[in-house]
């Protein structure tokens, strides 16, 4: 890849996909079946099988087909001790509006990882059965990011910072009362990131729920590891890094107010515990606050997943702002997605003057607004010695990217004129937030865009603050 701007060319050098690196396999080796409610309610069942579920409720049928696989281990999707909070939250999100499709508490996870069934046929098998309202082949979970790996010179300039055009225009946010990001609520979905970096060591970082991979090293390949750790410190580092006389400066460095779920289990070792996580966080924060999801499934937003979609939809209808990358996987996902979840959806754009779409970038108009998908100067993966690392605290990198890094940026960027807005007497709702980012007024539009691969404008913080503090802001709801 080339780098952009640059008089000379460089040899093109393949990204490395954050997270789980490249996958070989589309699927996570879970099924994942939504029982029908009216025959089975999920409050009158309090057991952790879903072959003792079905034995006790006489489901011969569905205890016949478990038996076929070996009877594979199976659990709730979302844990018991969260079931106490889910109702309330789901009732709220239908009082708002939020179209919910049953409940998380009706959803179990089968684990066919060691199986030699085929999943996608037993999910089908599933769906054949009257106890069955859904069932489906579970997709991978990765980190929405690249690392580009064309350089280890590390560029202490954060380009995507500074003004319109080129960047976010932060300093204009920050000369603001507010504009620090200072009483706003930040929650983030990854599943590793490394605490003691010295940009994040000073931070109230919460852990919420969920493992860190960084205190795992011996349940996951090199690989894994190091991309996971990563993935994590750089989409922090966007948000949060220090502001101090070393390193780099987070967009909203003044935030202290930071939670972390992960969505890693190192228990059964499985990296797809999306929504689960997002139901854990929302007891904990407040309605403006934002969500970041750093996070896709088979290159897709992870809401394809039926799942992650009712939970992103509850957190939504609980007042919470939702940042989605749309994921690396160059796809039109309007042909996906055919729902509202009420996230804002975050496509790539190159760090250029055209600001064109980032390659791998999915597209369409369900993609609300875009960031810099390249370049992106962050903490983590480069050490002092320069190799890839996962645990030095002074690793930094000029090469983040991909929707992670323009879904981090977002994220910082409804933080700052959440918090701005705050400290004026209001608090935006996700709709009128979404609004304000997808005006091509308030932002900088890619100046070619291929047919209908269309990605949204970054957003100008000028030109969206002028707006809120001028009390210009767009009323609307995103459920009828």
């Amino acid at each position: 890849m080339s780098e952009v701007g640059d008089a000379e060319e460089t040899p093109e050098i393949t990204p490395i996909n954050i997270e789980l690196g490249e996958q070989a396999e589309r699927f996570s080796g879970f099924v994942i079946v939504r029982l029908d409610a009216d025959q089975v309610p999920a409050e009158s069942w309090t057991g952790d099988s879903l072959i003792e579920l079905a034995n006790a409720y006489g489901l011969q049928d569905l205890v016949d087909l478990l038996d076929e696989v070996g009877q594979p281990q199976s659990r709730r999707l979302i844990n018991r001790s969260l079931l106490e909070n889910l109702p309330r939250l789901e009732a709220t999100a239908r009082e708002n509006g939020a179209p919910l499709r049953g409940s998380l508490a009706d959803y179990w996870r089968i684990d066919l990882r060691n199986s030699e069934s085929n999943i996608e046929e037993f999910a089908a098998r599933l769906n054949e059965l009257s106890v069955v309202a859904s069932a489906y082949a579970e997709l991978t979970v990765s980190g929405p990011g690249v690392f580009n790996a064309s350089s280890n010179t590390r560029f202490m300039e954060q380009g995507y910072l500074l003004a319109a055009p080129q960047g976010i225009n932060a300093p204009f946010a920050w000369g603001q009362t507010g504009g620090g990001g200072a009483g706003v609520g930040f929650t983030i979905l990854e599943q590793g990131w490394l605490a003691t970096h010295e940009e994040l060591q000073n931070k109230p970082l919460t852990h919420l729920f969920g493992d860190n991979t960084f205190d795992h090293a011996g349940r996951l390949t090199a690989q894994e590891y190091i991309e996971s750790v990563n993935h994590g410190t750089a989409a922090l580092g966007i948000v949060l890094a220090e502001n101090n006389l070393t390193g780099i400066v987070g967009v909203a460095a003044d935030n202290i107010s930071t939670q972390i779920v992960s969505y890693y289990n190192a228990t059964d070792n499985s990296h797809v515990n999306v929504a689960e996580a997002i139901i854990t966080a929302l007891p904990s924060m407040t309605a403006g606050d934002v969500l970041l999801l750093e996070a896709q499934r088979d290159f897709r937003p992870v809401e394809v997943d039926e799942a992650d979609f009712h939970a992103i939809q509850t957190a939504v209808g609980n007042g919470m702002i939702v940042i989605e990358p749309a994921g690396n996987g160059g796809h039109n996902i309007d042909d996906l997605l055919a729902e509202e979840s009420g996230a804002i959806m975050v496509g790539a754009m190159l760090s250029n003057d055209n600001h064109n779409r980032q390659r791998d970038s999915n597209y369409g108009t369900r993609v609300n607004c875009s960031a810099w998908g390249e370049n992106v100067t962050t903490c983590g993966y480069i050490g002092t010695n320069g190799a890839l690392v996962a645990d030095d605290p002074q690793a930094y990198t000029a090469k983040f990217g991909g929707t992670s890094s323009a879904a981090a940026i977002i994220a910082v960027v409804s933080l700052l004129v959440q918090a701005v807005a705050q400290a004026n007497g209001q608090r935006l709702s996700a709709c009128s937030l979404r609004e304000l980012l997808r005006d091509p007024n308030n932002g900088i539009v890619s100046q070619i865009i291929f047919m209908d691969r269309v990605i949204g404008p970054m957003p100008n913080l000028e030109a969206i603050l002028t707006n809120v503090l001028a009390g210009t802001i767009p009323h609307c709801q995103f459920w009828p």
